[in-house]
């Protein structure tokens, strides 16, 4: 579920929070290897861990939801 919400991210952030998560590589690494400035990641791997903090929370709810009503 997560890597689908991750491939839903714009292009650039994805490539640069698979870059962050994925390979373990250093905002300065990244920054070099993107030609970003490293403000620009930082600022990325934020707004991609925000985004992804809001829709799981949402799935989150929606199944515990699900499981009530069918354990009800």
């Amino acid at each position: 579920m997560i890597d689908l919400e991750v491939t839903s991210l714009p292009t650039k952030m994805r490539a640069v929070f698979q870059l962050s998560r994925y390979e373990d590589l250093s905002n300065k690494a990244i920054a070099e290897t993107l030609n970003i400035a490293e403000g620009t990641v930082k600022k990325q791997v934020k707004n991609a861990l925000t985004i992804l903090r809001e829709r799981l929370a949402a799935v989150s709810t929606l199944m515990v939801f699900i499981v009530w009503e069918i354990f009800s």
